[in-house]
Formats: structure tokens, C-alpha cells, sequence
């Protein structure tokens, strides 16, 4: 019965503030980090906004991107060399902030047509899945063998059996 009375009691105390009625108009911010107003970034430069021809290319090239295959050709398990996705990404985030920011209704439909082309091109959708990692036994051998060699190289440069 005692045991009973603790896990109720613990029940309510963690639950507590689950009861709590807290309204939008009850959430201040200080005024020194956020805003009540929309308007662009003066550290994003300029020229990646959606009015110049090239910002949007470069985002129309990640439109279709083959994620895996680039992945098994120029990454290893150690190294993810990823510039050719991230690039575009961050001139997608840079132009869609400078078109919200301008109230650039023009630039606004770009960003959205493009996002839909990423979406309905399935762009990144057959990125392996955590799971799918996980059931691939090698991986670890492969991360742990890699790690044991560079310890062992390392341990073999130290002693002075082996200069580089």
C-alpha cells in the first residue's frame, strides 16, 4: 500500500504541469533578442536572393540530387563530403529569408515552387534510415577496424618505429 501511495504521489508531481493553463498572452520575450517584426538579415549577403538567376539554379540543381549514390562515390563511413547538397540547402534558407524578410511576393512563389520540385522529386527521400544502418553488421567492423589502425599507427609513430 506503500509503494501505491508513492508511485500516486509522483504521478501527480510530474503530471503537475501538464494542468497548467499558461495563454499566449502570458509569454513575454525580452526585447533585446527577438522581435515583433519580419525583415531580412543584413549578414545574408545580398546577391543569394531569388531575383538573381544564378541563386535559383543552384537550388534547382539539388532537385532530383541521388543522395546514395553520391554518398558511395565520394564519402566512407569516416568522412561525409556533403557540400553538394548543403551548399544549395543554405542559398534555399538564405533566398526564402530574404524574400520574406523584402515581403517579396514574387520571390515568396519562387521559394515555394522550388520547395515543391525538392518535394515531389523525392529529393534525399532514399537516405538510409537509422535502422537500415544499424542492420548493416559490417559498419561497426569497418568504424572500429579504422579506429583500431589509427590507434595502432599511432601508437607505432610515438615509440619511433614508424615516421610519416
Amino acid at each position: 500500500m506503500k509503494n501505491l501511495s508513492i508511485i500516486i504521489l509522483f504521478t501527480l508531481l510530474l503530471n503537475g504541469n501538464a494542468f497548467a493553463k499558461v495563454k499566449s498572452k502570458d509569454i513575454t520575450f525580452p526585447g533585446k533578442y527577438y522581435t515583433k517584426e519580419i525583415k531580412t538579415c543584413s549578414a545574408i549577403p545580398k546577391d543569394k536572393s531569388f531575383s538573381n538567376k544564378s541563386t535559383i539554379d543552384t537550388v534547382k540543381g539539388v532537385v532530383g540530387f541521388d543522395w546514395s549514390a553520391y554518398h558511395k562515390k565520394y564519402s566512407n563511413s569516416i568522412w561525409v563530403e556533403h557540400k553538394a547538397i548543403t551548399t544549395p540547402i543554405k542559398i534555399m534558407i538564405a533566398g526564402t529569408h530574404i524574400a520574406m524578410g523584402d515581403k517579396n511576393q514574387t520571390n515568396i512563389n519562387i521559394a515555394k515552387d522550388l520547395l515543391l520540385e525538392i518535394a515531389k522529386a523525392n529529393t534525399l527521400y532514399n537516405s538510409i534510415s537509422y535502422k537500415e544502418l544499424k542492420k548493416k553488421e559490417d559498419v561497426g567492423k569497418i568504424i572500429t577496424l579504422k579506429l583500431l589502425a589509427g590507434t595502432m599507427n599511432m601508437n607505432l609513430q610515438a615509440n619511433g618505429l614508424v615516421t610519416i
